[in-house]
């Protein structure tokens, strides 16, 4: 006989677990975006399209610098 298999997921993540308090934990875990400022643009890129950092802050007040990853077209 078939049996039921029941498996909670992160909506944030979307890892699965087991039990529904270690999926809450997990969703817990996870900073969340509140705000992105503070662009920084390179003086080599003309166009000046995509800055080439931002900071971002988060909804528990801290805050984490993001740097764009070289795409072909940079040099």
């Amino acid at each position: 006989m078939p049996r039921k298999n029941v498996t909670y997921t992160c909506e944030l993540c979307r890892k699965e677990y087991e039990n529904l308090s270690d999926a809450e934990q997990c969703e817990k875990s996870h900073k969340i975006p509140k705000e992105v400022r503070s662009p920084r643009y390179s003086p080599a890129d003309l166009k000046k399209v995509y800055p080439k950092s931002v900071l971002v802050e988060f909804t528990d007040g801290t805050s984490a610098r993001y740097h764009r990853a070289p795409m072909h077209q940079d040099v």
